[in-house]
C-alpha cells in the first residue's frame, strides 16, 4: 500500500504541489486578505454610501469551514451619536448549497445589536436618512421570484433598541429590549416551514412574547403572542401630551393564537383565536382628580378577529371592581369628560403649523366598500362598579353614590335589528336599589324594552336640588318603582307601571315645622309618554297624608313663601348657561295629564286661615274623600267631595266643582266647618288683636264661585257664646276694641252671625280676597263701635240716634227728667248685656258754660245783697231794690262809667204812646248791668273741671243709686269738651265699653 501511493505521488508530484499552492493561497486569502478587505470595503461603503462612519472590530473569515465572525462594529451619526452597534455576527455558509440549488447557512447569529431609533420634529426617522433618493416612478413590473435561501438557524440574542420621538411636545424615550429572536429552518423554497421563538422586553418589566410556525413561500404564519406587565402605563406615558390624564398602575396579559396567509389575488388574511387579555388593577389619575378611574380586573376571553371579513366575537367581556369619580362643576362641565377628552391644541403633538395655502389634493379612486364590521360577544358583565359623582352646580354640592352595580348583557352583537337580553341592579349610597330587566338593541337605532323595578330609595338623597328650589327638608320618604319601560325610534321613552311614596315627612325651614307628610301616596297604572308629553293615571291613593296649610291675612300661604327667588339676571351665567335646555326645532306639545280618580284616606290637615274677618284654625283629622276624573284637556268639571273631623266633636267638609283646564272659568267650591272650638285661635287673635279668646265655637261657612274670571263669594261667619280672654300687649295688633264689638254683636242668644259677600274680578289687580274680607270687617266693627247705642236701643226696640247722649243746660250739673228717662233705658239694655259698660264723660262746652257760670256767680252776689239788706220778697219794692243793687255793684266795678250814658242806651219812646214821652226800659237796662258785671266776673278751668264732673257724678249716681247699675260697670272717662248744641244744650255724649276692653 506504502508503495503504491509513493508511486502516485511521484506520477502526480507537479500537479499535487500546484494544488498546494492553490490551497495555501486560498488559506491565505480567506483567513487574511478578505477580512482585510471586507472590512475596509464595509467602512468605505458607509462613508459612500450612507455618509456615515463605519467602525469594524475583529473580522474573521475561516475560508475551510466558510463561516465568517466580526466583532465590535458601530455606526455613528454625522453628529457623532452613535446610530447602531453590533457585539458580534456569526455566519456559517454551508457548501451543500451547490447541490441544493439555494443560498444555505448553517447560522446566522447577531450577538448584542442596538439600534438608535429617533423620529424628529418633523416625523421623519433617522434611519430613512440612510437610504438613497428615491429613484423616479416606474410602471410597475410583475413581481421578482425571492431568491433561494436557507438558514437552518438564525439567532438574534441580547438586542437593544432605544427608541426617541420629538414629534410629541414632551420628547418621548424608551429602551426596547433585551430582546432575543430564534428562527429555525428560515427557507425561502417553496412550502418550507421554519419555526420561530422571539422575545421582547419592553420597560417596566413588561415582557412581548412571540413562538409559532412560519413560511415565506408562500408567505404565512402561526403560532402564538403573549404580552405580560404594566404596558398601559408606557402608553400613557408616549401620548401624555395628547391625554389629559395618566396610567398610574395596571398589569396587562394578553394571549392569543394568530394565523397569517398571503392571499393569491392580493392582501393578507388575519386571524386571531383564544384571545384573551386581561387588565388588572388599572388606576387612572390627574391632576385634581387622582384615582378617577380604575377596576381591579378588566377580562376578555374566548376572543377571536378575522381579517378582511373584520369579524370580532369574544365569549366573554367582564369588568370587575370598577370604580369611577366625576364632579359637576357650578358651570355645569363634568371634569370625567374633561379628562378622557384628548388634547386639541397643537402644541401637544409638537407638530409645526403649516402658514402656506394647502396643495391641491388628488382625488383617489373609489376603493371598494369595506365589509361593515361584525361584532358579538356572548356575555358582556359590569360587577361590583361603585361611583362617586359630586354635583356642585346646587348651592350646596350634592354626593350622588352607587355602591354596588352590576350589568350583565348577552349575546351582544352589532346585527341590525339585534336584540340582547339585559340585566341590571344598582344599590344607591343613599339608599334604594333599581333593577331592570329586559332586551336592548343599538342598530339601526337604540331600542330598550324592560321591566323596571325600584323600592327604597331615599327621596333625601335630592335634598340639594330641592334647597335650590323651595325652603323645605325632606327628612324621610322612599320611591317604589314597579313599571315596563321602553324606548325606540317610534317612542323616545315610555313608562306604564305603577309609583309609591311611602314615609313622606318633609319640613317648612323657614318656620321650622311639619310641612307634609303620609304614609303611602300611590299612582296606579301610570302611562307616561315622552314625546307626547302626556300623562294618564287610573288612580291616585293618598292613606294618611298630613298637609299644614297657613294662610295670611294678605291671602298669601306658607306654600307660596317656601319657593326660593330666581337669581337676578345675569347672576351665575355660567351656570345658567349649562342647564339651559337646547331650543327644540319645533315646539313640544302641551302637557296632557288626565287622572281617573284621586281618593283621600285618613288624612290629616293643620289649616289656619288669617284672610278671614276672625282667624281661624283648626286640625282636621279622619279626612276621607275623592276628586273624580281630573283632565286639563277636558272642558269638564271635576268634583270634589273631601269631609273630616274636627278635635274635639267639629265637622269639616269641602265639595263643589271645577273645571281644570280653566279654573278661574269656572269653580264653584265651598268649604264647611261647624261646632269648631275657639280657644286653640288665640295665638292668632293675639297677633292680630292683642287678645287671647277664652271659649266658644265657630261655624264657618265659605263658598266662592267663578264664573269667566269673576268671582262671587260668600263669607258667613257664626259665632256662639264667644268669650274673650285676656289682653296680650303686641305692637303690631290692630287696636279693636274687640270686647265692645263681641258683645254688641251678639243676638239675643249670644250669637254673632256674620254674612260678608265678596264680588270682583281677578283680573283687577286691587281685588283681593283677604284684603276685602278684613276691610269689610274692621269697618264692620268700626260702626259697630262708633253707634253702639244704636244696637243698644235694637235690643229694646227703640229706634234711636241719641240714646247715649245727656243734655245739660248750660252752667248746670242737675239732671233733667228726658235724660233721666234715657237712663233708664240704658240701665234696662245693660242689664241684657253683662258684658257692657257705659263710660261717663265729664263734658263742658268752655264758652257756654262759662258764661252761665259768670252770670250764676253774678246772681248770687245780687241774692246775697239783697238777704244782707232785708229786701222784700217780692213786688215792686224788690224790683226796685234789684235795681238799686245792681246799679251799686254796676258802680263799685265801673267807677270811670256813668250810669246815665249807660241809661240813654235804654231810654226810648214806648211804641203806641201818643204823646211819644222817652221811658226807660228798666228790664232790659239792668239785665244790661248784670251781663257787664258777669262778662268781668272770674272762671277758672278748675271751675269748669268741676263743672264736668258734677254732671258725670250726676250721671253716675243715677245709673248706680237710683237704677241699680253696679259701679264696675261705669268707667268715668273724665273731662271732654264739647259744643252747646242748637237747643241751647250742653250733651255728654256716653259711651259703650267692653268689660275686658
Amino acid at each position: 500500500m506504502t508503495f503504491v501511493l509513493l508511486a502516485f505521488l511521484r506520477r502526480h508530484r507537479w500537479p499535487l504541489a500546484a494544488a498546494l499552492v492553490l490551497l495555501l493561497l486560498y488559506a491565505l486569502a480567506g483567513f487574511l486578505l478578505a477580512p482585510w478587505l471586507l472590512g475596509r470595503q464595509a467602512v468605505e461603503l458607509a462613508r459612500e454610501q450612507l455618509g456615515r462612519e463605519l467602525q469594524v472590530g475583529d473580522i474573521r473569515i475561516n475560508p475551510f469551514a466558510l463561516s465568517l465572525r466580526v466583532r465590535d462594529i458601530r455606526l455613528e451619526d454625522r453628529d457623532g451619536s452613535l446610530l447602531a452597534s453590533l457585539g458580534e455576527l456569526r455566519l456559517n455558509f454551508e457548501a451543500q448549497s451547490l447541490l441544493r440549488r439555494a443560498w444555505t447557512f448553517s447560522e446566522f447569529s447577531l450577538s448584542a445589536p442596538y439600534l438608535n431609533l429617533v423620529r424628529d420634529r418633523g416625523g421623519e426617522l433617522n434611519l430613512l436618512r440612510l437610504l438613497p433618493p428615491a429613484a423616479p416612478e416606474t410602471p410597475a413590473a410583475a413581481p421578482a421570484e425571492l431568491p433561494r435561501l436557507i438558514v437552518q438557524q438564525l439567532r438574534i440574542s441580547d438586542g437593544v433598541i432605544d427608541v426617541t420621538d420629538q414629534v410629541p411636545a414632551t420628547v418621548f424615550h424608551t429602551r426596547v429590549g433585551p430582546f432575543s429572536v430564534a428562527l429555525d429552518a428560515l427557507s425561502t423554497l417553496p412550502e418550507a416551514t421554519g419555526r420561530e421563538d422571539i422575545e421582547v422586553a419592553l420597560e417596566s418589566g413588561t415582557r412581548l412574547g412571540l413562538s409559532g410556525d412560519f413560511s415565506l413561500n408562500p408567505l404565512r404564519a402561526a403560532g402564538k403572542i403573549t404580552l405580560h406587565g404594566p404596558f398601559l402605563g408606557s402608553a400613557s406615558r408616549y401620548l401624555r401630551d395628547q391625554l389629559h390624564f395618566t396610567v398610574a398602575a395596571g398589569v396587562t396579559d394578553f394571549a392569543t393564537r394568530f394565523a397569517v396567509t398571503a392571499r393569491p389575488q392580493g392582501g393578507v388574511e388575519a386571524a386571531l383565536d383564544d384571545l384573551a387579555l386581561t387588565l388588572s388593577g388599572v388606576r387612572l389619575t390627574a391632576p385634581g382628580a387622582p384615582d378617577f378611574l380604575g377596576w381591579s380586573r378588566l377580562q376578555l376571553a374566548g376572543g377571536s378577529l378575522r381579517w378582511p371579513t373584520v369579524e370580532a366575537r369574544a365569549q366573554s367581556l367582564v369588568i370587575d371592581g370598577l370604580r369611577l369619580r366625576a364632579r359637576r362643576e357650578k358651570n355645569g362641565d363634568i371634569d370625567l369628560l374633561q379628562v378622557l377628552a384628548p388634547r386639541g391644541d397643537s402644541a401637544a403633538t409638537g407638530a409645526p403649523v403649516a402658514a402656506a395655502d394647502p396643495a391641491p389634493v388628488a382625488v383617489p379612486a373609489a376603493a371598494p366598500a369595506a365589509p361593515a364590521p361584525k361584532l358579538h360577544i356572548d356575555t358582556f358583565a359590569i360587577r361590583d362598579l361603585a361611583l362617586e359623582l359630586v354635583d356642585a352646580t346646587p348651592s350646596t354640592a350634592a354626593t350622588l353614590s352607587v355602591t354596588d352595580f352590576d350589568l350583565s348583557l348577552r349575546d351582544v352583537s352589532n346585527a341590525p335589528g339585534a336584540r340582547f337580553p339585559l340585566e341590571a341592579k344598582v344599590v344607591l349610597g343613599g339608599g334604594g336599589n333599581l333593577g331592570l330587566k329586559g332586551s336592548v338593541g343599538v342598530l339601526p337605532a337604540v331600542v330598550l324594552d324592560a321591566e323596571l323595578q325600584a323600592a327604597g330609595i331615599k327621596l333625601a338623597q335630592a335634598q340639594p336640588y330641592l334647597s335650590d328650589l323651595a325652603h323645605v327638608e325632606v327628612r324621610d320618604g322612599a320611591l317604589a318603582i314597579d313599571g315596563h319601560l321602553v324606548s325606540g325610534p317610534t317612542e323616545t321613552l315610555a313608562f306604564d307601571g305603577d309609583l309609591r311614596i311611602t314615609d313622606l315627612d318633609s319640613r317648612d325651614t323657614l318656620e321650622n315645622q311639619r310641612l307634609l307628610a303620609w304614609q303611602e301616596l300611590g299612582l296606579d297604572d301610570l302611562e307616561w309618554r315622552l314625546d307626547a308629553n302626556s300623562a294618564r293615571i287610573a288612580r291616585i291613593r293618598l292613606l294618611r297624608p298630613f298637609a299644614r296649610v297657613f294662610i295670611n291675612r294678605d291671602q298669601s300661604t306658607n306654600i307660596g313663601a317656601l319657593m326660593v327667588e330666581a337669581p337676578p339676571a345675569g347672576h351665575d351665567a355660567a351656570a345658567q348657561a349649562a342647564t339651559r335646555k337646547t331650543v327644540p326645532d319645533k315646539p313640544a306639545p302641551a302637557f296632557r295629564a288626565r287622572i281617573g280618580k284621586v281618593s283621600v284616606s285618613k288624612g290629616d290637615i293643620d289649616f289656619t286661615d288669617l284672610s278671614l274677618p276672625l282667624p281661624f284654625a283648626a286640625r282636621v283629622q279622619d279626612l276621607q274623600g275623592e276628586f273624580t276624573t281630573i283632565d286639563n284637556r277636558s272642558s269638564a268639571a271635576s268634583r270634589i267631595a273631601l269631609e273630616g273631623r274636627v278635635d274635639p266633636h267639629g265637622l269639616a267638609r269641602v265639595n263643589g266643582q271645577l273645571r281644570v283646564s280653566a279654573p278661574t272659568d269656572m269653580a264653584d267650591i265651598g268649604v264647611l266647618f261647624r261646632n269648631i272650638e275657639m280657644a286653640p285661635l288665640s295665638p292668632y287673635t293675639v297677633k292680630f288683636a292683642g287678645r287671647k279668646i277664652a271659649g266658644g265655637k265657630i261655624d264657618l261657612d265659605l263658598r266662592y264661585r267663578l264664573d269667566n274670571r269673576r268671582m262671587v263669594g260668600s263669607n258667613r261667619i257664626v259665632i256662639d257664646e264667644l268669650e274673650l280672654g285676656e289682653k296680650v300687649p303686641n305692637p303690631d295688633a290692630v287696636d279693636l276694641p274687640l270686647g265692645l264689638a263681641v258683645a254688641l254683636l251678639k243676638d239675643a242668644n249670644g250669637r254673632i252671625d256674620l254674612d260678608m259677600p265678596v264680588e270682583g274680578s281677578l283680573d283687577d289687580p286691587q281685588f283681593r280676597i283677604g284684603g276685602v274680607l278684613w276691610k269689610a270687617f274692621v269697618n264692620l266693627v268700626t260702626r259697630v263701635v262708633s253707634a253702639p247705642f244704636r244696637l243698644l236701643g235694637n235690643l229694646l226696640g227703640i229706634d234711636s240716634t241719641d240714646l247715649g247722649r245727656i243734655d245739660f243746660t248750660p252752667g248746670r250739673a242737675d239732671l233733667l227728667p228726658p235724660e233721666k228717662e234715657k237712663l233708664a233705658r240704658i240701665a234696662e239694655a245693660l242689664a241684657k248685656r253683662p258684658e257692657l259698660g257705659v263710660e261717663v264723660p265729664a263734658a263742658v262746652d268752655a264758652a257756654a258754660d262759662g258764661a252761665a257760670l259768670r252770670m250764676a256767680r253774678v246772681d248770687q252776689q245780687i241774692s246775697q245783697a239783697l238777704a244782707d239788706s232785708a229786701a222784700p220778697a217780692s213786688g215792686r219794692r224788690l224790683e226796685q231794690r234789684t235795681r238799686r243793687v245792681v246799679e251799686e255793684m254796676y258802680s263799685s266795678r265801673f267807677p270811670d262809667r256813668r250810669l246815665a250814658d249807660v241809661q240813654a242806651l235804654y231810654t226810648t219812646a214806648l211804641p203806641g204812646d201818643p204823646q211819644g214821652k222817652p221811658r226807660l226800659d228798666e228790664l232790659a237796662y239792668v239785665d244790661a248791668l248784670r251781663a257787664d258785671l258777669a262778662g268781668v266776673e272770674s272762671v277758672g278751668d278748675a271751675d269748669l273741671v268741676a263743672l264736668g264732673n258734677a254732671r258725670a257724678a250726676a250721671i253716675s249716681a243715677e245709673l248706680v243709686d237710683v237704677l241699680q247699675v253696679p259701679a264696675s260697670r261705669l268707667r268715668l272717662a273724665g273731662r271732654k269738651d264739647v259744643r252747646l248744641r242748637d237747643d241751647l244744650r250742653v250733651p255728654a255724649e256716653m259711651g259703650v265699653t267692653g268689660i275686658g276692653d
